[in-house]
C-alpha cells in the first residue's frame, strides 16, 4: 500500500514496507494522508474564497492590471506604427521614431530593474549585521553566497519560487544573453571605428543600452525572484509588463525592418540610383556605409546567424516577465494555506529522511541514447559541410537534398518514437502533477509558430507536388506538422505519469523514447538554428510568396519554431529526470 506525499505542488508516490519500517515508525507520529489532502484542499478552498471577495482593494487591483495590460499592448503598437512608417515610402527619414523610442524603452526598462534591486537592498539593509549562522541556514538554497550579496538573494530567492522556471531554461536565457551581448558588443566596435557619420548619432547610443538592458535583464531573469512581487504592490505591475513590451517590441522591430530591408535590396540594389525612390537611396546608402568597415562587414554578415538567438532570448524574457506580471498581489492571498503548507513540508521532510533520498540513473535508456547520439553526430557533420559548401558553385542541388533528406530521416524516426511512446507511457501510474504556467504558455505560443510555418510550406510543395524537390518541400513540412502534434500530445501525457511500483521503477515504460526525442529535438534545434533560415532552405517558399511577404510570415514563425525545439528539449529533460526517478535504499 502506497503512502501519498505532497512536495510543493508535485504528487507522488513511495512504496513502503511495513514489515521493514514498523519497528522504526513506532515511535513516530503518523499522519493519515487523507487528513493531510483535506487541509490542503480546505487551505486552498479559503483561499480561493479570499481571492475572490470583492473588495474595495480587489477592485483597484483589477483595475491596474488592465491598465498595465493596454500599456503593453500600446507600446508593442507603437513600436509596430513606428517601424512600419519609417519603411514605407515617404518622407521620413529612417530611425527617426523608433531610434528615440528604442531609448525609451530601454531607460525604462534599466531603470524598472534597478529600483527593483536597489529597494530590495534598502530594505535589508539591517539585516547586513546578522550573523552567518542565519544567512546560511540549512534550507537556503544559496549557502556559500558572499556576505555581500547573501542580503540581497536571501530577500528574494528561496528553493520553492526560483523551482517554477527551469532551471535549463533559465540556463538557455543566459547563453542566449550571452550571445546578445557578443552581438551588441560588435555593433558598438563598428560605431566607435567608423570614419563617417553613417546614422543619427542616437544610434550608437542603442547598442549600449541594449547591452546593458540584456545584461542586468540576464541576472533578473536566471534569479527569477517572485519575492520583488510581494513587496511592491501593483506599481511592479507596470514594471513588469514595461519589460514585457519592451522584448515583444524588439521582436516586432526585427521583423518589419529587417524583412523591410532585404525587400529593398532585392527590389533596387541593381537598380540606376536615379530610378531608386528618395527613401530607398537612404536604406541602401546606410547599408554601403556599413560595409566600408571590416567590422561592419562582419557585423552585417553575421545578422543572419545572430538574429534566431537574439529573438529566443527576447521570447523567453518576455514570457518569463509576463508570468511575474500576472502574479504581482497574489501571494498575501497565498499567505492563508503557508501555515497548512508548512505543516505538510516539515512532516514529509522528516518522512523522506527516514526513507531515503530519490536518485536519478539511466537504465533503460541505452538504446535511446545511442539512436540520439548517432543522429546528433549526423546532424553535426551536416552542419559542417554546409558551411563548407554552401558557397560553392555547383552544390546547391546537393545542398538542398542533403538538408531536407537529413529533416526528413529525423522527423520520420522522432514521429515513429512518439507512436511507440504512446503505446509505453500508459504503463506508468498517474499523479497530479501538474505542468508550469510558463511552460504552458511558451508551448502554446511556439506551436503556433511551428504550425504557421509548416502550413505555409506544405501550401508551397502541394500546388507543385509534380517537381521533385517541392515534394521534398512539402513532405518535410508535412512530417513537421505531424511530428510536432504527436510530441505535444506525448509530452503531455508523460507529464503527469510517474513510477510507482517496483516494476515501473525497473522496466521504466518510455524512456528509450524520451531519451530519443530529447536528442533528436537537440539535433533539429541546431540544424534550424543555423540551416532552416538560410535562402538556400527558403527559396521556394521566398518565390512563391514573395521577398517581403515570405520574409515577414518567416521572421514570424522561425524563431518560434527554433525556440519550440529548445522548450521542448527542456520539458524532455525535465521528464526524463521527474517522471523515472527512483528510491535510493
Amino acid at each position: 500500500m502506497g503512502d501519498f506525499y505532497s512536495c510543493d505542488d508535485s504528487c507522488y508516490y513511495e512504496e513502503s514496507h511495513p514489515t521493514k519500517d514498523r519497528g522504526r515508525r513506532s515511535n513516530d507520529v503518523s499522519i493519515d494522508p487523507r487528513v493531510m489532502q483535506d487541509i490542503r484542499t480546505l487551505a486552498r478552498t479559503i483561499s480561493f474564497i479570499h481571492e475572490h471577495k470583492r473588495t474595495p482593494k480587489n477592485d483597484i487591483m483589477y483595475l491596474w492590471t488592465v491598465m498595465s495590460g493596454m500599456y503593453g499592448k500600446l507600446i508593442v503598437l507603437l513600436m509596430l506604427a513606428f517601424c512600419l512608417t519609417e519603411v514605407l515610402q515617404n518622407d521620413v527619414e529612417p530611425f527617426t521614431f523608433q531610434g528615440i523610442f528604442l531609448i525609451y524603452l530601454y531607460v525604462g526598462s534599466i531603470f524598472a530593474i534597478i529600483c527593483i534591486y536597489t529597494s530590495v537592498i534598502m530594505e535589508n539593509c539591517p539585516s547586513l549585521s546578522t550573523s552567518k549562522e542565519n544567512l546560511t541556514k540549512p534550507g537556503d538554497p544559496e549557502v556559500g553566497s558572499i556576505t555581500s550579496f547573501g542580503t540581497l538573494k536571501r530577500a528574494h530567492i528561496s528553493r520553492s519560487k526560483t523551482s517554477r522556471t527551469s532551471f535549463y531554461l533559465r540556463v538557455g536565457a543566459l547563453v542566449f544573453g550571452l550571445v546578445t551581448l557578443i552581438f551588441n558588443g560588435l555593433e558598438i566596435a563598428m560605431h566607435s571605428t567608423m570614419k563617417e557619420d553613417c546614422a543619427h548619432d542616437v544610434m550608437f547610443a542603442h547598442p549600449i543600452m541594449q547591452a546593458l538592458f540584456t545584461f542586468l535583464q540576464m541576472h533578473f531573469l536566471f534569479v527569477n525572484s517572485e519575492v520583488v512581487v510581494e513587496k511592491f504592490g501593483q506599481i511592479a505591475r507596470f514594471a513588469f509588463m514595461h519589460l514585457v513590451a519592451t522584448n515583444l517590441a524588439i521582436w516586432v522591430r526585427m521583423i518589419v525592418w529587417e524583412s523591410a530591408n532585404d525587400w529593398i535590396h532585392v527590389t533596387y540594389a541593381k537598380h540606376n540610383v536615379f530610378d531608386i525612390p528618395w527613401h530607398a537611396q537612404k536604406v541602401l546608402h546606410l547599408h554601403d556605409c556599413y560595409q566600408n568597415n571590416t567590422l561592419g562587414k562582419l557585423w552585417i554578415g553575421s545578422q543572419e546567424q545572430f538574429f534566431p538567438f537574439l529573438i529566443e532570448y527576447s521570447l523567453i524574457a518576455a514570457a518569463v516577465t509576463y508570468i511575474m506580471w500576472r502574479n504581482v498581489g497574489k501571494e498575501h492571498m497565498r499567505s492563508l494555506s503557508h501555515l497548512s503548507k508548512t505543516f505538510l513540508e516539515e512532516t514529509m521532510h522528516e518522512k523522506r529522511a527516514r526513507k531515503g533520498h530519490w536518485k536519478v540513473d539511466c537504465r533503460s535508456a541505452s538504446k535511446g541514447l545511442f539512436l540520439g547520439l548517432l543522429v546528433l553526430v549526423g546532424g553535426i557533420v551536416i552542419l559542417i559541410i554546409f558551411f563548407v559548401m554552401k558557397d560553392q558553385e555547383g552544390f546547391e542541388d546537393k545542398m538542398f537534398w542533403m538538408c531536407h533528406g537529413s529533416q526528413i530521416v529525423i522527423l520520420s524516426l522522432s514521429v515513429t518514437s512518439s507512436l511507440i511512446g504512446f503505446w509505453q507511457i500508459p504503463k506508468l501510474a498517474v499523479s497530479s502533477t501538474k505542468p508550469l504556467e510558463l511552460d504552458r504558455l511558451l508551448h502554446s505560443c511556439t506551436l503556433i509558430g511551428v504550425y504557421i510555418f509548416s502550413i505555409f510550406g506544405m501550401i508551397v510543395g502541394g500546388i507543385y507536388y509534380e517537381d521533385q524537390k517541392m515534394m521534398a518541400v512539402f513532405c518535410t513540412n508535412a512530417l513537421l506538422f505531424l511530428q510536432v502534434s504527436l510530441q505535444g500530445m506525448l509530452v503531455a501525457e508523460a507529464s503527469r505519469r510517474t513510477c510507482t511500483t517496483r516494476l515501473q521503477q525497473l522496466v521504466k515504460p518510455g524512456r528509450q523514447v524520451i531519451t530519443f526525442l530529447l536528442f533528436s529535438n537537440i539535433t533539429l534545434w541546431i540544424l534550424d538554428s543555423f540551416i532552416t533560415h538560410s535562402a538556400l532552405t527558403q527559396e521556394f517558399q521566398a518565390g512563391f510568396y514573395g521577398t517581403l511577404a515570405w520574409g515577414i510570415i518567416s521572421r514570424i514563425s522561425l524563431p518560434l519554431l527554433i525556440l519550440y525545439r529548445f522548450h521542448s528539449a527542456v520539458i524532455l529533460v525535465e521528464i526524463w529526470k521527474n517522471t523515472y526517478r527512483t528510491k535510493a535504499e
